[in-house]
C-alpha cells in the first residue's frame, strides 16, 4: 500500500497497551493519501517511553487497499502484538490483519480469513507470549454487519482458528458479535459480546469463558437492555471479573449480576491497574452537544 500522512487528516487510536510506564503501544488508524491522491484508511502505531509519543512504522500486507488497526497486547519491550483488518486488491470484502513487534519493527504474520468476504479482529490478550487469543468477527449479513464471532489462537508458533460454541448462532442465540477478551490464565479466558435471544426476541450481552477443556456461555438478564451488549471486560482476579457496556456486570461464579444500571453512555474497553482498582472509557450522551462526550468511570472497591 503505497502511502503517506498528510498533514490535517483525521486520525484515531482504538487500542491501547504496556509492558512497564515507559514501554507503553497505542493503536488504531489514520487516513493516508495513496498513489493518485485517494484518501484511504491506513494502520496508526504510537510509542510511549517515557517521555513524549511518537508515531512507528506500521507495515500492511502489500496488496492492502485499506487498513486498520484495533487491539494491542504488549508482553515486553521486545514482544507486542496488534490487530485488525484490511480490504485487499485481489480479493472482496475484509481480511483479518495481525502484526507483532520483535524490538526493532513490526511485521505482518500470516492468519487465518475463514470467511469468504468478511473477517475483522476486534480485540487480543493472552496468558504468556506463547499462548495469546484474538477475536473478533465474521461473515456478511447484507447490511453493513457481520453474522458469526471469529476466535483465532497462537500456540506460540501459528495463528488458528478456534471453534468456539456460543460464537455461532445456535437455536438460542442468533447473529453473535464478539468485542472484547481478558486472558487471565491459560485455563481462564473471557470473550464478551452480544447476540440476538430468538426467545426473548432481543440482543442481549454474553460472555464465553474458557475452562482450559470447555466453554460456557453466559448472558446478562435484570438489567437495562439497549442492544449493545457487553463491549469489554477486566479482571482483578479470577473471581472478581467485571463486563462493561451500557451496563456494568460483575461475574458471581455463576451468573451475572447487574453493578450499575442505566450509564449515562457507553463503556468501550476497560483495564485492571490494581489490585482493586478497574478503569472503564467511552462516550456519553449529552443532549447540549452536537456530539458525544467522553466518558471516563473507575472503581477502587473491586
Amino acid at each position: 500500500m503505497d502511502d503517506r500522512a498528510e498533514p490535517g487528516l483525521a486520525g484515531e487510536l482504538s487500542g491501547v497497551d504496556g509492558s512497564s510506564a515507559t514501554d507503553v503501544w497505542a493503536v488504531g488508524s489514520r487516513e493516508v493519501v495513496q498513489a493518485g491522491g485517494a484518501i484511504n484508511s491506513g494502520t496508526l502505531v504510537e510509542r510511549w517511553t517515557g517521555g513524549s509519543w511518537s508515531v512507528v512504522p506500521s507495515p500492511a500486507p502489500p496488496n492492502a487497499l485499506g487498513a486498520r488497526l484495533a487491539g494491542v497486547k504488549t508482553f515486553s519491550a521486545t514482544n507486542a502484538w496488534a490487530v485488525g483488518s484490511y480490504s485487499a486488491s485481489t480479493q472482496p470484502g475484509n481480511r483479518t490483519l495481525i502484526q507483532r513487534w520483535n524490538g526493532t519493527a513490526w511485521t505482518v504474520v500470516p492468519s487465518p480469513n475463514p470467511d469468504a468476504t468478511t473477517n475483522l479482529l476486534t480485540d487480543i490478550d493472552g496468558a504468556s507470549a506463547n499462548d495469546i487469543w484474538a477475536i473478533g468477527n465474521m461473515g456478511f449479513d447484507g447490511y453493513g454487519g457481520t453474522t458469526t464471532g471469529l476466535v483465532l489462537r497462537w500456540n506460540g508458533t501459528a495463528w488458528s482458528r478456534v471453534a468456539v460454541p456460543g460464537s455461532e448462532s445456535d437455536a438460542t442465540f442468533s447473529v453473535p458479535a464478539l468485542h472484547d477478551v481478558v486472558a487471565i490464565a491459560a485455563n481462564d479466558v473471557w470473550i464478551v459480546g452480544r447476540a440476538f435471544h430468538r426467545t426473548l426476541f432481543t440482543t442481549m450481552p454474553i460472555a464465553l469463558h474458557w475452562n482450559g477443556s470447555t466453554w460456557q456461555r453466559s448472558f446478562l438478564t435484570g438489567a437495562p437492555n439497549d442492544g449493545q451488549g457487553f463491549r469489554s471486560v477486566a479482571a482483578l482476579s479470577p473471581t472478581r471479573v467485571y463486563a462493561f457496556g451500557s451496563t456494568i456486570a460483575r461475574w458471581s461464579g455463576s451468573a451475572w449480576v447487574p453493578e450499575a444500571g442505566t450509564l449515562p453512555g457507553l463503556l468501550a474497553d476497560a483495564t485492571a491497574t490494581g489490585p482493586s482498582t478497574i478503569w472503564a472509557a467511552g462516550n456519553r450522551y449529552d443532549l447540549n452537544a452536537a456530539s458525544p462526550r467522553t466518558l471516563a468511570m473507575r472503581t477502587t472497591n473491586g
